[in-house]
């Protein structure tokens, strides 16, 4: 990876008319003004089968997310009428998404267009069905949940929870025409994002993409794989994932996770996580690992309390589980997301790997957090980023951070209110030794807090925020790509 730059932001964040950003032209577009201005890199966040909006909570590891297919791209091939279009762009505003609403809006009108499939369509499913053998059980699952009403397979019957033969083998005749639904679904969402991804390649432009390091209760992998979890005879979890306290939330972090059983995943050669990140690798160009903490150690809490001062540190495979990797699969581009409680074990594990670490500025002038991501720390085998989803964006910080650490933003970058707070940050970014810098939209944009992505701990109104039109990014482009050039990250 040569010195180079880019942007981060979600495919949901996109603009457009279907409630939600999509895989559509309005994601061409933003490949086009990435080439335009001497951008090397789209970062996304997970792509997964999201069940509450939450890229981090997905009902798959493998699986695509439905609610970003284009539905035009559908409607051109005549498999559905104009009516869903409207309906799609009743859902939310320009803004903001409105999950609820386009939730069953979406998936109405997807199911109308499985319908309309025809022999050709049927053929390419099945071809894609034969070379993904995770979709069985994804989609049988989804089948499952539709045909109880339900979300949470801990609700189903015992002998479903259990995977008895007999009682799958019953259920996928009986729900065959739904579990085929599903089949379709993955089919319309990999081959929108391949061809997606294609056009970007052609424009020399790489997605950066993410895999979370837990996966939640409520999905195909507990289900299918309860073994290699923390789980009891009744398949319940034994112990759930969260943080410990800190400086940004001084009584820690419940996320309620089931957490891996370490020497399961080892006796297995780790084949399910491998399968992950390989399989990523066909998504992305890069892939940066969330939570890369948790292959050192992570915090498990007792299940029977929400008390996260009473969890432990547990180890977790360390070097062993890369070595085995890298057995399997050459030219793998890692990043490792090595904020938090980062001790030295971390950082020998990433710089073993060969990981890019992670570098925010803004936590550089942040009196609270213990590490130094002030520019002069980084080094070259690390990726700069001005802001990250879990923080307020720049002129969001500026907004309502201490007196004292905007004082010391503005002394140490030199920031003017002529050039602009947010640009004064970029450059901090862009003209730092990292090999790669990266910003998030609303940076480039001067947004404030109101464009803010997540806010951990709350479970409401987070991955909401959308881009209004390109109208305010198209001036943009020629300033984006002086400062790209200025400090030699112009796209090779």
């Amino acid at each position: 990876m040569d010195r180079s730059a880019g942007i981060i932001l979600p495919i949901f964040s996109l603009p457009g008319n279907q409630g939600i950003g999509t895989m559509g032209n309005e994601a061409y577009r933003f490949i086009d003004f990435l080439s335009e201005s001497g951008q090397t890199y789209w970062q996304v966040l997970p792509l997964g089968h999201t069940y509450n909006g939450s890229p981090y909570e997905v009902i798959s590891s493998f699986a695509g997310n439905m609610y970003l297919i284009d539905m035009e791209r559908l409607h051109t091939q005549g498999l559905i009428e104009c009516d869903e279009l409207d309906k799609l762009a009743a859902c939310g505003s320009q803004e903001k998404i409105n999950y609820k609403e386009l939730f069953e809006v979406k998936e109405t009108a997807l199911r109308k267009a499985f319908r309309k499939i025809d022999v050709k369509i049927q053929e390419e499913v099945a071809s894609y069905k034969a070379d993904n053998l995770w979709l069985k059980d994804y989609a049988l699952y989804n089948a499952l949940n539709y045909h109880f009403k339900t979300d949470n397979w801990q609700q189903w019957d015992i002998s479903l929870r259990q995977k008895k033969p007999k009682i799958l083998d019953k259920y996928r005749v009986l729900l065959k025409d739904e579990i085929e639904f599903w089949y379709f679904v993955q089919y319309i969402f990999m081959k929108q994002w391949m061809e997606l991804r294609n056009y970007a390649n052609s424009k020399k432009v790489q997605f950066i993409g993410d895999i979370p390091f837990y996966v939640s209760m409520n999905s195909v992998d507990v289900w299918a794989n309860p073994e290699l979890f923390l789980m009891d005879e009744h398949l319940n979890a034994i112990k759930v994932a969260g943080c410990p306290p800190d400086s940004f939330n001084l009584d820690g972090q419940y996320w309620g996770y089931p957490v891996y059983n370490w020497e399961a995943h080892k006796q297995h050669d780790y084949d399910w996580w491998h399968q992950r990140i390989i399989y990523s690798k066909r998504m992305y160009d890069v892939v940066r690992l969330d939570h890369f903490i948790g292959f050192t150690r992570t915090w498990h809490i007792p299940a029977d309390t929400k008390t996260v001062s009473q969890g432990t540190w547990v180890s977790g495979p360390g070097i062993d589980f890369f070595k085995r990797l890298f057995q399997k699969e050459s030219g793998l581009r890692l990043i490792a997301e090595d904020l938090g409680a980062v001790d030295q074990d971390v950082m020998e594990l990433r710089d073993k790997t060969g990981c890019l670490g992670m570098k925010v500025l803004l936590l550089g002038f942040d009196s609270r957090e213990k590490m130094d991501y002030r520019p002069h720390t980084f080094n070259y085998n690390s990726i700069a980023y001005t802001t990250v989803h879990d923080t307020e964006p720049i002129n969001g910080w500026f907004e309502s951070a201490y007196t004292k650490d905007i004082q010391e933003a503005i002394r140490y970058l030199n920031l003017t209110e002529e050039e602009g707070y947010n640009w004064g940050m970029i450059r901090g970014c862009y003209s730092s030794v990292a090999k790669i810098a990266m910003i998030q939209l609303q940076d480039l944009l001067g947004y404030g807090s109101w464009s803010r992505m997540n806010v951990p701990p709350l479970l409401m109104d987070n991955w909401t925020w959308r881009l209004d039109s390109f109208e305010k990014l198209e001036p943009l482009k020629s300033r984006l790509y002086e400062v790209t050039k200025r400090y030699a990250r112009l796209r090779k």
